[in-house]
């Protein structure tokens, strides 16, 4: 299987440093998950979670409450961090 933080590591940058979207991430990021043998919203949401630093978990967090159910990406990202994004 491919590294999917790798395939990740270049939108979770561009999208941390404004260089695209919302819209854009959130497309690039739905369209790795789906190209990616085996990969699904916990191993998509772990690897940008990895690619993220701490401080930014909510600016990221933000786009994929719009992909994926607020309850899984409590456990991943933790309650603060969704509920500051809520």
């Amino acid at each position: 299987m491919t590294d999917i933080g790798y395939r990740l590591s270049e939108p979770v940058t561009e999208y941390s440093l404004d260089k695209i979207t919302k819209e854009e991430f959130k497309k690039r990021v739905k369209s790795i998950e789906t190209s990616t043998e085996g990969a699904n919203w916990w191993t998509v949401c772990t690897a940008i979670l990895d690619e993220t630093h701490k401080s930014n978990y909510a600016d990221i967090a933000e786009p994929l409450l719009e992909l994926y159910n607020r309850e899984d990406l409590k456990r991943i990202f933790g309650e603060e961090t969704i509920e500051e994004v809520v």
